[in-house]
């Protein structure tokens, strides 16, 4: 039976909180849905060698994500070339991505070819530390285990590596790169993936990049850009496209509310509720948003806290005469666009209304909207929308 958060606080209503799985665990809050041409999965096979082989017993959450990410075709080939992991802090990641790479390690006959996997986070120190069980497990099984500062990893008499590296430029250089595992990416700059690991999976069977991280307010835009891709396309109808999956609390929740809390937590339960509402009595919201609500991009942006921007607001009233809009893609609340209108007042402050908008649709009727009530009406927009403003 789950854990169900107890109470709303400060005597309101609590909002609806996340869906349980049956067996106890809280299903993630945002998904991308399987594709008509799925077949099956590696998933419940990869947990059983894990537990059988390694001795790791995985979680529901952590089943249920191993499952998603290892579904294949009618043709045995992985569905997913990209897998987006997103969850709240110490929910059991690292463990996960080490029962991963250890799996796909020692199964390339499902593969076809020898299997080299990148295992790579922002501090190769990092990425060392989710590696060292199953280093230390690999080396008394016989495997080859090399702790050096350079080309650490695991290599199997077949020939088959796990290599740990710092996410920079000369990641997986020099390397033919089957599997890439991204940990807490939300520090990795977007080019470490893009321009220096991406191009070394290009000859590989089955290849999957994996980015895996809490929200944090790193200038990178690797995992913000490529979650706004998935939530652009979570029904896709066919195999190619990013795997989303997501816990997370709803934008809209109030962030003091355990209901709130629980939305992030995969394995909610009354010890974590007290843990998380240690955190919330002592750090910062914008902090506590990310970290134990995972939200990736709240109310203050990533570079204000939220004292500074509670200084900003104001209840003033757009002027009737000439206004600015500012069309863009957005990454805020998991939408895409965004559309902003604002205008000088006479004291000279500026003030700015903004809204958010899945479809380019949408940001066309906002736009008709805004001209409606401010004729003179002055447009800018992002390259994505020039030729639709153009239509206008």
């Amino acid at each position: 039976v789950p854990y169900s958060p107890k109470g709303a606080g400060r005597g309101r209503k609590a909002p609806v909180g996340p869906q349980f799985h049956p067996d106890g665990w809280v299903l993630p809050r945002i998904e991308t849905r399987a594709p008509e041409c799925v077949r099956g999965s590696h998933g419940e096979s990869a947990a059983t060698w894990l537990r059988d082989v390694y001795g790791m017993t995985l979680r529901g959450w952590q089943r249920y994500a191993l499952d998603r990410a290892l579904e294949y075709d009618d043709q045995g080939r992985l569905v997913w070339p990209m897998v987006l992991l997103t969850v709240g802090r110490q929910s059991g990641k690292s463990w996960l991505s080490r029962g991963l790479c250890l799996w796909r390690l020692h199964h390339a006959e499902l593969f076809g070819e020898v299997q080299t996997i990148l295992h790579v986070a922002n501090k190769r120190d990092t990425a060392l530390e989710v590696f060292r069980p199953a280093g230390i497990w690999a080396e008394a099984a016989g495997a080859k285990v090399k702790w050096g500062n350079t080309a650490t990893g695991i290599t199997l008499p077949s020939g088959d590596r796990w290599l740990i590296h710092a996410a920079n430029e000369s990641a997986g250089v020099g390397y033919s790169i089957s599997m890439v595992f991204c940990d807490e990416s939300w520090r990795i700059p977007s080019h470490v993936v893009t321009d220096a690991i991406g191009p070394t999976m290009a000859e590989r069977e089955q290849p999957q990049i994996y980015l895996v991280s809490t929200a944090g307010d790193s200038t990178s835009d690797l995992m913000i850009t490529n979650r706004t891709m998935a939530i652009d396309n979570l029904a896709p109808k066919t195999a190619g496209g990013i795997l989303l999956l997501e816990w997370s609390s709803p934008p809209e929740a109030e962030p003091d509310l355990p209901s709130t809390w629980a939305w992030a937590s995969p394995e909610w339960s009354e010890k974590r509720e007290a843990f998380v509402r240690g955190q919330f009595e002592k750090i910062e919201e914008s902090s506590f948003r990310r970290q134990w609500c995972n939200q990736w991009v709240n109310r203050s942006g990533h570079w204000l806290k939220d004292s500074w921007w509670a200084d900003t607001t104001s209840d003033a009233q757009l002027p009737e005469d000439v206004v600015w809009t500012v069309c863009a893609e957005s990454s805020f609340d998991g939408l895409g666009h965004a559309v902003a209108i604002a205008a000088v007042l006479d004291d000279g402050r500026i003030v700015v209304r903004a809204s958010t908008h899945r479809t380019i649709r949408e940001v066309d009727q906002r736009l008709a909207d805004i001209r409606a009530v401010h004729p003179r009406l002055n447009v800018i927009v992002t390259p994505g929308y020039v030729d639709r403003i153009r239509e206008h």
